[in-house]
């Protein structure tokens, strides 16, 4: 009786009923739930110079910070059944991101202490390369099958950038690329996509969900 002769009433659709109640459930993540990304493209030992690098002094600052203000890092499917059902994950998460490929080496030098002491996984932006090196992808496959890298999707080209601009077969390219390589490599289906090179669009998103 209040509603005015323009207004018609409307009914929740079911989604936004199960979105609601798994927002407001208390066994669910807590109001104020916060996720941080952060992605790497390169630690920089200091011998040399590195383009888009951080300092092997600033990376060991950024990890104390993290954990000294509460931080826990979290995985791809942690952050997928957060985005999606609202599951618990720690108040304050840190996805990080290691862009790229990296061999056993680079993993245990700079992250290996983290994932031994405090149980924090890297998400690797893998790049299924046509022809990868095998050493370098077996060790990928051990360290993914240990739980220490989670490995997804970053196309196959290293240097790619995706756009609105791109073309249909560079899409299809990158992306089903990604999709078969993950089948024979890693025996799994990839659910994130590290943009490549800070690509991004409203063309390459849509493609993607397809």
């Amino acid at each position: 009786g209040r509603l005015t002769p323009l207004d018609t009433p409307h009914a929740y659709p079911e989604e936004t009923c199960r979105y609601l109640r798994n927002k407001w459930n208390p066994l669910n993540a807590e109001p104020g739930t916060v996720v941080m990304v952060v992605l790497i493209k390169n630690i920089n030992p200091g011998t040399a110079e590195l383009p888009d690098s951080v300092s092997v002094v600033e990376f060991l600052e950024m990890m104390q910070q993290l954990k000294s203000q509460g931080f826990e890092a979290i995985d791809s499917k942690q952050l997928q059944a957060f985005m999606e059902r609202n599951v618990e994950i720690p108040a304050r998460s840190v996805l990080l991101i290691q862009d790229g490929n990296q061999n056993m080496e680079y993993y245990d030098k700079y992250f290996g202490e983290y994932f031994v002491n405090w149980g924090w996984t890297v998400v690797n932006g893998w790049v299924s390369e046509p022809n990868i090196d095998p050493t370098l992808l077996e060790e990928n496959r051990l360290m993914e099958t240990e739980g220490f890298v989670d490995h997804q999707a970053r196309g196959v080209t290293a240097e790619t950038t995706l756009s609105d601009d791109s073309a249909k077969i560079v899409l299809a390219r990158e992306l089903q690329g990604s999709l078969d390589g993950f089948a024979e490599h890693f025996a799994k289906t990839p659910t994130l996509i590290i943009w490549p090179n800070g690509g991004f669009g409203i063309r390459p998103v849509e493609v993607a969900r397809q």
